[in-house]
């Protein structure tokens, strides 16, 4: 018979002492994790109360391209449309705003400029982006929570600030959120993510795409999907491919968003830009949608 020794490792006993100064320290600590697991992805818990927190940084608002109503009759709706570039453009280029604002001429026209940022399909280099893109292949490819978050939050506050401008003028007014690009995916984020008593009253996306898709479940508990969304896209764009497109847009009218008011529509021959027929289509769905009589005229 082979006898064998076991070894019985006691726990050892911890001064009161000890055991305050691992209580301190894991408190001094738990901040510091909590902050790389919102790094990654942002606790479940605290994932709606994320949007709407305070920005570390604002937009400069010195970068603005802002076009005025050239109405101002009461007879008028009140609106403020704010208007989101692609990657890299800076906000004077939305050529595609200049045939809406001919159409809505009572649309007071907000184009903010995103912060510059290192983007990695652009080999590092720093552009004006709402969010860092890793791959065009694969757009879910390490998505950039933290730069979703932190533009969210910047553009929640502009929108906050374009209210408390219209509640200052006596009139209840409506907004609308615009975008191309990475500003049509902020559009989508922004009308779905939007405080249940201050919704966004429509968003046209131009070439975007549905982005934290696997945060739908939390996204749904903003309860704002009823925004009717008007998604024009070119069946040729290389970089969001149509067949994308296509597969966000059923995943937004499934459970658990069950998003019915977003109309997607192709485009023939159209790549990653827009074209007079796909403004005029957004501009009747805008007019439909929000019930302006007066607009266009």
């Amino acid at each position: 018979m082979v006898s064998r020794t076991v070894t019985v490792l006691s726990t050892p006993k911890l001064s009161t002492g000890t055991l305050v100064l691992i209580g301190a320290s894991l408190f001094l600590l738990a901040p510091f994790v909590l902050n790389i697991h919102s790094s990654i992805g942002s606790p479940r818990q605290s994932f709606r109360l994320e949007f709407h927190s305070k920005p570390q940084e604002t937009l400069d608002e010195t970068l603005f391209a802002i076009t005025e109503p050239s109405t101002t009759s009461q007879d008028h709706p009140l609106v403020t449309a704010i208007l989101l570039h692609g990657l890299g453009d800076p906000p004077t280029n939305l050529p595609f705003v200049d045939g809406l604002a001919d159409r809505f001429p009572f649309i007071r026209w907000v184009a903010p400029q995103a912060h510059n940022r290192s983007v990695t399909v652009r080999g590092g280099a720093s552009f004006p982006a709402w969010f860092d893109i890793s791959s065009f292949e694969n757009l879910d490819l390490d998505e950039d929570v933290t730069g979703f978050v932190q533009s969210a939050r910047q553009l929640h506050a502009l929108i906050r600030d374009e209210r408390d401008r219209m509640r200052k003028l006596g009139r209840a007014g409506k907004v609308i959120v615009a975008g191309f690009s990475q500003g049509a995916v902020m559009a989508w984020l922004l009308a779905f993510t939007a405080k249940q008593r201050e919704p966004i009253d429509a968003a046209i996306m131009l070439s975007g795409y549905v982005p934290l898709r696997r945060f739908n479940k939390e996204i749904a508990k903003f309860k704002q999907t009823t925004t009717p969304v008007f998604w024009g896209h070119g069946e040729n764009d290389p970089f969001i491919t149509s067949n994308r497109a296509r597969e966000d847009w059923r995943s937004l009218r499934s459970w658990p968003l069950k998003a019915t008011k977003v109309m997607l529509r192709t485009y023939k021959d159209l790549e990653h830009y827009w074209d007079h027929h796909e403004l005029d289509d957004a501009a009747k769905w805008l007019q439909y949608n929000l019930g302006w009589d007066l607009a266009g005229k």
